[in-house]
C-alpha cells in the first residue's frame, strides 16, 4: 500500500463511505489551519503514516474549519483530534497523541 496522508473534504469523504472506499482501518487527523498545536503534531502523523499504510491503515486528514460536516458528525470538540474508523464506523478518537509511538 502507497504510504502517504489522503487529503479529505466533507464531500470526499461521503463519496468514501458510500463507495466502501472507508473500508479497513482508518485514522483521520483532523485539524485546523492556524491551530498551534494541529502544527506542532503534523510532523508526528506524517511520520506515523508510514508505517501505518504499510500495515494496512490508511490515515486521511481533514480541515475541520473549512469542513464542517465532518466537524458535526465527529462532534470534534479540541484540535488536533485523531478519528479512529473501521469499515467506515467511528470506533473511537483521542486528542493527545504526542509521538509516533503514541499513534
Amino acid at each position: 500500500m502507497k504510504a502517504g496522508i489522503i487529503p479529505l473534504t466533507d464531500a470526499s469523504f461521503k463519496l468514501s463511505k458510500q463507495g466502501q472506499a472507508t473500508r479497513g482501518l482508518w485514522l483521520i487527523f483532523a485539524h485546523a489551519k492556524g491551530c498551534r498545536f494541529c502544527a506542532q503534531a503534523f510532523p508526528v502523523v506524517r511520520s506515523a503514516a508510514s508505517s501505518l499504510t504499510a500495515s494496512g491503515v490508511r490515515v486521511g486528514q481533514i480541515d475541520v474549519v473549512e469542513n464542517s460536516d465532518i466537524n458535526n458528525e465527529f462532534r470534534i470538540l479540541v484540535w488536533p483530534t485523531y478519528i479512529f474508523l473501521y469499515d467506515g464506523e467511528f470506533i473511537g478518537d483521542h486528542t493527545h497523541l504526542g509521538n509516533v509511538d503514541e499513534i
